[in-house]
């Protein structure tokens, strides 16, 4: 069924983009391998149109990831849903990052059967004749398929898509493919093999516990960190908080051994039902706990279920856990598990500290949109090194500075309205547009110190002036 419908959404788009373009001429497209996982990675110029001529032109059908917004356009959703596009949750959208492991573990799936994965690293389409700054995405789908996955022969293949006037209707266009890289390659060349995220996880929790082991730490990470080969490893040093999936496999503590009795002592106990079988059960005992911003609600109502199991798979050290079931009863978001490494911790405990996560996101999300980090001048190891902290320290001096401007200025600070975005409460971006105006605009910053000393340029325009630079990003 999903090879037909292949088919004629490649027809599809050959259609469509033939009757729009008057010409469109493909470049070096014998480069792209005729079989074998091929993670393919475009340049995003021309929004949609862009996907539509790479399954128009390439000689193989890419399975494209989109943002999850445009799934809630009703026009569009049957369309993505046909040409089987994979969606993405972006922070930027409001979305939790750890939404996205589903997205990841699908993507691997293609890969694993030969398929191609096909995603635009610049993340949004736009008209600059340089390219933005790219996301991780595509990198971490082509090195955890390859490297965590074990699935061979994987190569990334980078494409450009060149207009000579997008918006034209009979105008021309130009698919030209690169090289393929082999990620096998990377490791011969740096001679070491490609570490798993769970790896610099446990060597940065473990490390962390070294600098401070009189404290109690709790980590607090996505689904994407909730591996046993984790978990088990750092247990028994720090707190870790994560999601948990509604099938995992939970069983009872292993029961004591008798005195005399043969064989290797149990790892576990008798398994346990699902999670997704405690939700169904009419069974289950529900308690209300209030959380705040729960999905960006000031306070939200949800109804619990809790217990300990052992979380256990063959070949890992069983990792006995609190697990948490969370229903909105408002019916608005989908139930979820949460798990925690401390079984003292009760479900408030471990929704709160859940939630806070949420908060770092939306910080390194700032930190990427308004101070550069991650950008391409960033590439270097080196540069990472320098740069990264003193724009997270730049992040928090900006903060403590506009929360002063707050207090002692109110109308210093201040969100900027626009006629389709209302917000209420200042963000970032008003934050740092606040922090420029008292550095750019002081008030001992005069021509004269005669109060009736006129400039060349109007006071009200030289104001909207600096309004519109402080709000440039």
């Amino acid at each position: 069924m999903r090879r037909l419908a292949d088919r004629g959404m490649k027809g599809l788009a050959r259609l469509l983009v033939h009757v729009f373009f008057r010409r469109i001429e493909l470049q070096n497209g014998d480069r792209l391998p005729a079989t074998g996982p091929v993670v393919l990675v475009a340049n995003h110029l021309n929004g949609l149109v862009d996907g539509l001529l790479l399954m128009a032109t390439l000689g193989r059908y890419p399975r494209f990831l989109g943002k999850s917004t445009l799934f809630k356009i009703l026009p569009l959703w049957p369309f993505l849903k046909f040409a089987g596009v994979i969606p993405v949750y972006r922070v930027i959208d409001g979305a939790p990052g750890d939404h996205n492991v589903s997205a990841f573990a699908t993507c691997h799936k293609i890969l694993a059967g030969g398929g191609t994965v096909a995603l635009f690293p610049e993340g949004i389409s736009h008209d600059e004749s340089s390219l933005q700054p790219l996301r991780t995405g595509a990198a971490r789908i082509a090195l955890e398929a390859g490297a965590d996955g074990g699935i061979a022969g994987v190569v990334t293949v980078a494409v450009g898509l060149t207009y000579d006037a997008k918006a034209r209707f009979r105008s021309r266009a130009l698919v030209r493919v690169a090289e393929p890289v082999s990620i096998s390659r990377w490791s011969e060349t740096h001679r070491k093999r490609h570490k798993t995220l769970t790896d610099w996880a446990r060597q940065a929790i473990l490390q962390t516990k070294r600098w401070l082991p009189e404290r109690a730490l709790v980590f607090v990470a996505d689904s994407g960190f909730a591996a046993l080969e984790l978990l088990a490893s750092v247990r028994c040093h720090v707190c870790v908080i994560t999601r948990l999936r509604l099938d995992a496999a939970l069983f009872k503590p292993a029961p004591r051994r008798r005195k005399g009795q043969r064989g290797r002592p149990p790892l576990k106990g008798r398994r346990l039902p699902t999670l997704r079988a405690v939700l169904a059960s009419r069974k289950t005992v529900w308690t209300a706990v209030v959380v705040s911003q729960w999905y960006n609600a000031q306070q939200r109502t949800l109804l619990t279920a809790t217990g300990t199991a052992l979380w256990y798979k063959a070949g890992v050290a069983p990792v006995p856990i609190r697990w948490v079931l969370v229903r909105d009863p408002s019916g608005e978001h989908e139930p979820a598990a949460f798990l925690s490494t401390d079984l003292k911790a009760t479900p408030a405990m471990i929704l709160g500290w859940f939630v806070s996560r949420w908060r770092v996101e939306t910080t390194f999300q700032e930190v990427r949109v308004h101070l550069g980090v991650e950008t391409q001048r960033q590439w270097s190891d080196l540069a990472i090194l320098r740069t990264t902290p003193a724009l997270l320290g730049l992040f928090s001096l900006i903060t403590v500075w506009a929360d002063d401007l707050a207090g002692n200025a109110a109308p210093a600070l201040r969100p900027n309205r626009a006629a389709w975005y209302r917000k209420e409460e200042p963000t970032f971006s008003d934050a740092i547009t606040a922090v420029r105006r008292v550095l750019w605009c002081p008030p001992d910053f005069s021509m004269s110190r005669k109060s009736g000393e006129t400039v060349e340029i109007p006071a009200d325009w030289l104001n909207r002036v600096f309004q519109t630079l402080c709000l440039a990003t």
